[in-house]
């Protein structure tokens, strides 16, 4: 629901070359690590794997699209934002549970 209603902003904005398919990653991302706290330990394993390694290369290819996207907007900077921020998110927990 929240992906379709930041789509139906961005083209309500007129933005050129809106960042949709970066925000279906995020979107998606997301999703799939409440998905994964949501179930109990023995699941997470099975559904964590994909994710772990599917999410990085989804991301990486949103950062780069939206590199060379022209001219930068408020959501495509946004959308900048949350990609490093959930690349960069799973690894900083694992840093603060290990300690």
């Amino acid at each position: 629901m929240g992906y379709a209603l930041l789509c139906r902003r961005m083209n309500r904005a007129m933005i050129r070359m809106p960042p949709t398919i970066p925000f279906f990653f995020i979107f998606g991302t997301v999703g799939g690590f409440l998905l994964i706290g949501a179930f109990s330990p023995s699941i997470i394993t099975i559904l964590a794997l994909p994710l772990l390694l599917f999410a990085p290369i989804s991301l990486i290819g949103s950062l780069i699209y939206l590199f060379r996207c022209r001219p930068l907007t408020g959501y495509h900077v946004a959308a900048v934002w949350c990609c490093v921020l959930l690349f960069v998110l799973p690894f900083l927990i694992q840093f603060l549970i290990d300690g």
